[in-house]
């Protein structure tokens, strides 16, 4: 795998088993402010599945343009994503004795979720970037 953006299609196989398994049937509960939003696991993996198949498909649009991409962003891109989702995702056990540690995890949760949610904000900016620049000679 020369290539770099082809790592991303391990952690996608990897979620694609996850998401049709049983495992997949667990929730995550977030509270936030006054609000609870219960989110069903595999509505979420599904979701971040089509959404890495998104990305493979935008670095092999950049890589068609212009011959190569960066690899330097495109390692850190792809592994604070898929950190950042695996903490996401997590599930943690809700007792009536443990609400303390519910609650800091709540908030762990809700920060890497808008930290995982300025990555992928970052990616977009950087393929529109690329899809300005001219293209190398003899890509797209």
């Amino acid at each position: 795998m020369k290539k770099i953006e082809n790592w991303l299609i391990i952690p996608a196989l990897l979620l694609f088993f996850y998401w049709i398994s049983n495992y997949g049937k667990t929730s995550i509960n977030i509270h936030w402010h006054d609000t609870y939003y219960v989110l069903d696991n595999k509505a979420l993996s599904g979701r971040f599945l089509i959404w890495l198949t998104i990305v493979f498909i935008f670095f092999k649009i950049i890589r068609a343009r212009h011959g190569s991409i960066n690899r330097k962003f495109a390692v850190t891109y792809i592994v604070l994503t898929l950190l950042l989702f695996i903490i996401f995702s997590l599930p943690v056990e809700l007792d009536g004795r443990n609400l303390e540690k519910w609650s800091l995890f709540n908030q762990v949760r809700i920060i890497v979720g808008a930290i995982f949610l300025l990555a992928q904000v970052m990616f977009l900016i950087y393929y529109f970037v690329q899809l300005i620049k001219k293209p190398a000679p003899g890509g797209g």
